[in-house]
């Protein structure tokens, strides 16, 4: 025969739990599974940032090819 279960069903409450993390910009509480900020104001934040180090990284690219066709142009006049 079959013996009735001591212990208490769980709730959906108890099973949910919701997923808080810091925003990554002002590092208020964001609560959310896809959200990395707290408002419009810091996704353009975030937004701006990114931009920002893309072009840095270009102009770093930029400048590397730069210095290295200068080698090249000064090595072929040798």
């Amino acid at each position: 025969m079959h013996e009735p279960s001591t212990t208490p069903p769980a709730s959906s409450a108890a099973v949910q739990t919701a997923i808080v993390r810091a925003c990554e910009v002002c590092g208020a509480e964001v609560q959310g599974g896809r959200m990395a900020t707290c408002s419009d104001r810091c996704r353009s934040e975030r937004w701006r940032r990114r931009q920002e180090q893309r072009q840095q990284d270009r102009d770093a690219r930029v400048a590397e090819l730069l210095r290295e066709a200068v080698r090249l142009l000064e090595e072929g006049q040798t």
